[in-house]
């Protein structure tokens, strides 16, 4: 994959290293060609400089429904050990639709928590 990655800084927690985690939306060309857009996690030592920890976007383009063609624009919301990402998707590049997903995550609670 080639392409750009946007870092979204609405969420992120330092581990016991210092490492700065979080979500970015990345930009890329697919085999066909088509341009994609999936959502990444992202680390980060200093909050400047960010690199890709999973090898697969967690959210990505997939199939023929409405999640087929862009998973792109997103915000998080952290209650407790739940974090809780919203994202537009859509099934076309040109005529597709646009719709909103959730998808959600059970997070442990830890003292270095930076946006509780």
């Amino acid at each position: 994959r080639t392409g750009s990655t946007s870092v979204h800084l609405r969420w992120h927690a330092a581990d016991e290293r210092g490492l700065i985690s979080n979500f970015g939306r990345s930009v890329y060309l697919d085999a066909a060609g088509h341009c994609r857009s999936a959502i990444a996690v992202l680390a980060s030592p200093d909050g400047v400089v960010w690199t890709e920890v999973c090898p697969a976007p967690v959210l990505a383009p997939h199939g023929t429904g409405w999640e087929a063609a862009l998973v792109y624009a997103f915000d998080t919301a952290r209650t407790g050990d739940t974090l809780r990402l919203y994202f537009n998707a859509r099934d076309g590049w040109v005529d597709g639709v646009e719709r909103i997903g959730l998808a959600q995550l059970s997070l442990p609670v830890t003292a270095t928590d930076r946006n509780p």
